[in-house]
């Protein structure tokens, strides 16, 4: 679960059909973060959609760098703040 402006987000675990999921990509290397959102929910693989972590990517090599889904959102709306 993830907090945006004092608002729990991500809190639904599957219980409801999502509409998507904010997600954390970390580079091992450098320590930076970033964090996107994606409606991909089929995709398992699915890891980023953004020009810069591709570009961090291709630079250091997908192998540093890890995801982890913090939640899922019900609607468009929800994903948008909890990404904020």
């Amino acid at each position: 679960m993830i907090a945006s402006k004092n608002k729990k987000c991500g809190t639904n675990v599957n219980n409801q059909a999502n509409y998507g999921y904010i997600y954390i990509i970390t580079n091992l290397q450098t320590k930076k973060v970033y964090i996107g959102q994606t409606t991909q929910i089929k995709n398992k693989n699915y890891f980023c959609g953004g020009d810069i972590i591709k570009s961090s990517i291709k630079k250091h090599g997908k192998k540093f760098f890890n995801r982890k889904i913090l939640g899922f959102c019900l609607t468009k709306e929800e994903l948008d703040d909890c990404e904020k």
